[in-house]
């Protein structure tokens, strides 16, 4: 029972990082903030298996902030992503 306990506790700390970095993305428009929180929030959406969400926010960095650093290897995420 501990072991699923713990996994419940984990993945609702990981929903609760989701929405953090979700409002984290929403506070400010700017190109060095928010594509940071946009992939974390990918990231954690991937790992939480919610990939249409995870596809959501890639694609976000690409289209809206083509430049960031983070777009520049955002295609490898959005593969990775639709592979599951």
């Amino acid at each position: 029972y501990s072991s699923a306990a713990s996994d419940v506790y984990k993945r609702q700390q990981l929903d609760d990082a989701l929405s953090y970095y979700e409002l984290a993305s929403n506070v400010s428009d700017n190109s060095f903030t928010t594509p940071k929180f946009l992939l974390k929030a990918g990231n954690t959406a991937s790992v939480l298996n919610k990939n249409k969400l995870a596809t959501k926010y890639y694609t976000s960095i690409l289209d809206k902030f083509p430049k960031s650093q983070e777009a520049f290897y955002i295609d490898i995420q959005i593969e990775k992503n639709s592979l599951k």
